[in-house]
């Protein structure tokens, strides 16, 4: 992180920025050596792969999971509900560093994933978070995957 970053693409403000941007580095200071940094380009572990998503903050990424021949990507900070930036990528959100490439990194990773039906999964959408994205003319939605909550039976 440069030591002074440049905000001007932000949609919030400049003291805003500063504050969230201080709260991090208290939280890196705290972590200490506990902190471990890692380089897009390489795998982390034998199943994560870190997928580069510029424009909410500097270095955001998306992470591809996969164990056996199953696979998700974690959409991190792509879009925060499932109705709002599906519908509307272009509009993006105030905690969005540069503004204008995270609304075009969502639209393209968007469409990326409505084309491919590739299973993802993200914190910020609703439980359990696994879904898939459709295209719906020049927007798109939000498909959640249904889980079934086991059926207990008391023994008579």
């Amino acid at each position: 992180m440069s030591a002074t970053p440049d905000f001007s693409k932000s949609k919030n403000t400049i003291e805003s920025c500063l504050f969230v941007q201080q709260q991090a580095k208290d939280c890196f200071t705290i972590l200490g050596n506990q902190l471990k940094l890692f380089n897009e380009a390489e795998p982390l572990f034998d199943f994560l792969t870190p997928v580069l998503a510029p424009g909410h903050t500097p270095g955001h990424c998306m992470f591809a999971v996969s164990a056996n021949d199953e696979m998700f990507i974690h959409m991190a900070d792509i879009v925060h509900d499932e109705i709002i930036l599906f519908s509307n990528p272009h509009w993006g959100t105030i905690f969005d560093i540069d503004f204008e490439l995270a609304a075009t990194t969502r639209k393209d990773i968007l469409d990326q994933f409505a084309r491919s039906r590739q299973r993802v999964f993200s914190y910020h959408l609703p439980w359990p978070g696994f879904g898939y994205v459709q295209k719906v003319g020049n927007t798109y939605k939000w498909v959640q995957e249904r889980y079934l909550t086991p059926q207990f039976r008391k023994s008579i």
